[in-house]
């Protein structure tokens, strides 16, 4: 209803102006009609020359009026005009950021592998494919937050039951359930976890539920179809087909990835187990990259203190309020991974997200806009926090091509909020939330030419090549130098001087840096409740102080001119303009 009221006054405003300011500047009008004089003293049958002349009393009066008019209306259309908002479009949004995010198996991991370049081009650039790393989120989950912090009632109790047998412990005795070729697994599968609900004198008590953030059945088909895409497109291009033992696995600490590690290798290399100890890599959360968690105490301190961004202005003040009246729960931005799990399970109907005036769409639309401002205004921190991860990466393809490391193939599980920094890092995240198994795919090639040592990557997302900003692409399809890959903030971590520089902790007395200071600006979010308050009451007076300076130059231009043109002459016949000019 602001939105119509605001296009009103414009309507009204803009052609009462422009009436207002052409009769302010008549002398100008006059001169441009000028030429037509004699055809409309014809048409209409009088002499002009012989019409009087506005009194230079009226006249002024009139100029006075006009010259008002047109400055309230210029300025109304100045005010009303920068307070119009597009209609926020939530389906639109939602669909544009979390297109495709729960990567229904095959269609999303087919895309996601194409292969790497043909034989003829690699043959034309001199190159041949030597290895490839794949940096995947983990497949599809539970929600990692009680549904009861969200949702009261049946739709709260809905979103417990989830088909969630697949997880670190449990998936040998999972594949030998479902999986057409598990019958190969031999001996007995490890220690089971089994979740219960917190004690209760009653059944209850030993109903089975999901742990937070656990992987779900569908997991297993997305991760197998990925490694179907990788074993079809990419292994008959290896010189050495990977195995077990000549591929590197690495996974965050947590359950899902891990679980998502055996899941994947075992779809690639088969469920047989042989005697042979396979070796999965990982670090504590708290020191790993691969976990944003890398040690650097001034991009953690940042990033610790910054608060969240307020509600979304697109969204409005209602959505809280009508979201405690419709759930009875106070309303959190962390609901949407409620939402967008329930979405992904088949616990709400294809269309819900695709609603706009839907409360369950809202939320999600809020929590983009709030993750895509912590992501890019804190861009150097997150670097910070995952740029070793890049590091360790570069540095793997690097021994892969060289043959100082014979694992040719790389596996490294992680999550969402990983993958996005990391991108963002390298100048290539396009606003698109990664998908449940969404595969980076880093491919390697090493060159033919004699005596050369060069090594040429292509980085992949979602089956298509990125061209990284830092590293100047060369030859078909974002193939470039490894050594280009990185930006120069990410390669400057090498150096222990730089870093310890980067990472140590600021005094508040010390002069900000640029980071900070973004965190301390009016839009940054590293602000209390009050501090945001007065910053907004801050712009606000700003923004007032402008249009009253743009409003007062109006007036006096405009001022200007009619006196001006009071005391100017006409270069044209008075006797032909007089009617249209004060004496």
């Amino acid at each position: 209803s602001s939105g119509i009221l605001h296009a009103c006054i414009i309507v009204f405003h803009t052609p009462l102006a422009a009436v207002a300011f052409i009769f302010l500047h008549s002398s100008s009008l006059a001169s441009m009609m000028s030429n037509f004089v004699p055809t409309m003293s014809s048409v209409r049958g009088g002499d002009l020359s012989s019409r009087r002349a506005m009194p230079s009393s009226r006249c002024s009066f009139w100029r006075s009026v006009s010259s008002t008019v047109a400055t309230i209306s210029f300025c109304t259309v100045l005010f009303a005009g920068t307070s119009v908002k597009a209609d926020f479009d939530v389906a639109g949004y939602v669909q544009q950021h979390y297109e495709d995010v729960c990567a229904v198996a095959p269609v999303a991991q087919e895309a996601a592998t194409p292969g790497p370049l043909d034989a003829e081009t690699m043959e034309e650039h001199g190159l041949e494919f030597v290895a490839m790393n794949v940096i995947y989120r983990h497949g599809s989950r539970t929600s990692k937050h009680a549904p009861t912090e969200c949702f009261s009632g049946a739709f709260a109790e809905s979103l417990t039951h989830f088909d969630c047998d697949v997880h670190s412990g449990f998936v040998l005795q999972w594949l030998n359930k479902s999986h057409p070729e598990g019958q190969e697994v031999m001996g007995d599968p490890p220690f089971v976890k089994t979740y219960h609900n917190g004690y209760l004198p009653s059944k209850q008590a030993e109903k089975r539920r999901c742990a937070p953030g656990q992987l779900v059945s569908a997991a297993a088909d997305q991760l197998r179809t990925l490694a179907h895409g990788i074993k079809e497109k990419y292994f008959p291009s290896y010189t050495e087909v990977p195995h077990r033992n000549t591929t590197r696995m690495y996974s965050t600490d947590v359950d899902r990835t891990i679980a998502s590690t055996y899941l994947l290798q075992a779809a690639l290399f088969g469920n047989k187990i042989s005697n042979e100890m396979v070796k999965l890599e990982t670090r504590p959360l708290s020191e790993d990259a691969w976990s944003h968690n890398a040690p650097c105490d001034a991009a953690q301190e940042v990033l610790s203190s910054a608060e969240k961004v307020p509600e979304p202005e697109e969204l409005g003040e209602p959505l809280r309020k009508k979201w405690k009246a419709l759930f009875g729960r106070e309303f959190s931005l962390k609901c949407h991974d409620q939402v967008v799990v329930a979405n992904c399970t088949g616990h709400l109907p294809d269309t819900t997200l695709a609603n706009g005036q839907s409360l369950l769409a809202q939320v999600v639309a809020a929590n983009f806009i709030q993750e895509e401002a912590k992501y890019r205004r804190y861009r150097e921190e997150w670097a910070m926090m995952v740029g070793p991860a890049l590091l360790e990466l570069q540095d793997f393809a690097r021994s892969q091509a060289d043959g100082s490391d014979n694992r040719s193939l790389g596996l490294w599980a992680t999550h969402d909020t990983v993958i996005i920094p990391l991108l963002e890092t390298l100048g290539v995240w396009d606003g698109r939330w990664p998908q449940y198994a969404e595969a980076n795919i880093l491919e390697i090639y090493k060159s033919t030419t004699p005596g050369s040592s060069k090594v040429w990557v292509r980085l992949l997302r979602r089956g298509k090549p990125l061209q990284v900003p830092s590293c100047k692409t060369q030859g078909p399809a974002g193939l470039c130098d490894l050594d280009e890959l990185l930006p120069q903030n990410v390669v400057d971590l090498r150096d222990p001087v730089k870093r310890s520089a980067r990472c140590t902790v600021v005094s508040a007395a010390a002069t900000p840096t640029a980071s900070s200071a973004a965190a301390a600006s009016p839009n940054g979010v590293g602000h209390s409740s009050k501090a945001s308050s007065k910053s907004a009451a801050l712009d606000s007076g700003v923004l007032f102080f402008l249009y009253a300076l743009v409003c007062v130059g109006a007036t006096a231009f405009m001022a200007g001119l009619a006196v001006g043109r009071r005391s100017g002459r006409s270069r044209y016949s008075r006797s032909q303009l007089a009617p249209l000019l004060c004496e």
